[in-house]
């Protein structure tokens, strides 16, 4: 199904994408977080939570721009996930 904007079934909330990571992180236990590799996780949680390769040639923009802030928000959130255990 494409949608208006040359998407293949595309939700346009990166915000919430955004916040269901965070929300998944953080019910991450301390066990799980402390003894998975951070660069695996936060590669799985990007996939998950990415949006589908666009079609357009400026959805492609907003797609890179999408995937930089959820990339980088996610690894900030595990970051400091990991973090408060140590506190």
């Amino acid at each position: 199904m494409k949608s208006t904007d040359g998407r293949l079934g595309i939700d346009r909330q990166p915000n919430l994408r955004i916040n269901k990571a965070i929300q998944e992180i953080q019910g991450m236990g301390a066990d799980y977080l402390l003894t998975t590799n951070e660069d695996e996780l936060c590669e799985y949680l990007v996939r998950k939570y990415q949006n589908q390769l666009p079609v357009s040639g400026n959805a492609k923009n907003e797609f890179q721009q999408e995937y930089l802030l959820l990339r980088d928000t996610i690894r900030q959130k595990v970051v400091k996930r990991k973090a408060n255990f140590f506190q």
